[in-house]
C-alpha cells in the first residue's frame, strides 16, 4: 500500500507540471500572433530606410557635384542611370531625317547646343558603333530602352534591333521625341520579349560627376522621376538649367505604383537642395502615365 501511494503521489506531480492542449494552443497564437507583428515592423523598416537611403544618396550626390564644381573650377554633371543596364547614351531627335517615329538616335555623350543632326551624323566618335541585330529579341529575351534623364523620364519602349556600325535604335512602337533644349538620358536594359510586359526597374544608380565615373548605386524598389536629370552645376555653385527649381521626386514601387513620396527641390541660383514630403492633393504626388 505505501509503494502504490509513492507512485500515484509521483505521477500527481508530473501531471501538476505539464501543459494542457488549450493552454499549448493559446501559447501558439501568442507566439504567431508576435511573429506576424515583427515581420510587418520589419518589412516596414526595410521599406523605410530604402527611401531614407536613397535621399541621402542623392542629396549627398548634389551636394558633392557642386563643391567639386566650385573647387575645381569647373561645370560638373550629377547623372541617373540604372544600376546594372547593358548599354546608356543620349538621344537625339532625328525624326526628320529617319521620316520613322520608331527609330531613335543615340550618341554617347550629350549633345550640345550649337550642335545639329548633321552634326552628330559627320561626327562618327560620337556613335555607339552597335553590331547589326544587336538588342533583337531572341527566345523570351528583349532589350528595352528606358528614359532616365529629361522629359518622358520612365518611359520606357522595347527595341528590334540596333544598325550596323551606327546610332540608331529601332522600336516596337513609337519613341517620343525629345523635346527642343532637352538632354534625354536612356539606359538598354534586358528583359522580356513581350512588347506589352516592359521591364521593372529594381534599382538605380547616381553619379556626383559623370565625367569622372563616381556612382553611388541606389536601394532597391526606390523608383527616382528623372524628369531634370542631368544637373549642371557651374563654378560658381549655382545649377545650370533653364527654370527656377528642378524638383526630383521619389517613391518605393512595393508601397505605392501611383504616388510619389518625397521630393527634393534644387535652387538654380544657389544650386542648393531642400527636401520634403509630398502631401495629399499636391499636383507633384500622382506619377504620369
Amino acid at each position: 500500500m505505501y509503494n502504490e501511494r509513492k507512485r500515484t503521489g509521483m505521477c500527481d506531480r508530473r501531471g501538476s507540471g505539464a501543459f494542457t492542449l488549450a493552454e499549448m494552443v493559446i501559447v501558439l497564437a501568442i507566439m504567431s500572433l508576435l511573429l506576424t507583428m515583427s515581420v510587418a515592423a520589419y518589412n516596414s523598416m526595410l521599406q523605410s530606410q530604402g527611401v531614407e537611403g536613397a535621399k541621402a544618396a542623392i542629396s549627398s550626390a548634389m551636394f558633392t557635384a557642386r563643391m567639386k564644381a566650385i573647387r575645381d573650377r569647373r561645370q560638373v554633371t550629377c547623372a541617373l542611370a540604372i544600376n546594372g543596364a547593358v548599354d546608356s547614351g543620349y538621344v537625339v531627335d532625328i525624326s526628320a531625317i529617319a521620316n520613322n517615329d520608331r527609330v531613335m538616335g543615340v550618341i554617347n555623350r550629350m549633345k550640345k547646343p550649337y550642335e545639329t543632326v548633321d552634326d552628330i551624323m559627320d561626327n562618327t566618335s560620337l556613335h555607339m558603333g552597335w553590331a547589326a541585330g544587336q538588342f533583337t529579341p531572341a527566345g523570351n529575351r528583349g532589350y528595352w530602352a528606358v528614359i532616365v534623364g529629361g522629359p518622358g523620364s520612365g518611359h520606357s519602349v522595347m527595341i528590334s534591333k540596333a544598325l550596323k556600325g551606327g546610332w540608331y535604335l529601332y522600336t516596337k512602337k513609337a519613341w517620343p521625341a525629345p523635346k527642343p533644349g532637352s538632354r534625354n538620358a536612356v539606359c538598354i536594359v534586358s528583359g522580356s520579349s513581350n512588347p506589352e510586359e516592359p521591364s521593372i526597374i529594381e534599382q538605380y544608380k547616381i553619379s556626383s560627376d559623370m565625367v569622372a565615373g563616381a556612382w553611388v548605386t541606389l536601394p532597391k524598389f526606390v523608383v527616382v522621376d528623372g524628369k531634370y536629370f542631368p544637373i549642371d552645376f557651374r563654378p560658381d555653385g549655382s545649377a545650370a538649367f533653364p527654370y527656377d527649381h528642378a524638383v526630383i521626386r521619389l517613391r518605393d514601387q512595393r508601397t505605392s505604383m501611383r504616388y510619389w513620396r518625397w521630393r527634393l527641390i534644387v535652387d538654380r541660383g544657389s544650386g542648393n537642395c531642400f527636401m520634403s514630403r509630398i502631401s495629399r492633393g499636391d499636383p507633384d504626388r500622382v506619377v504620369e502615365e
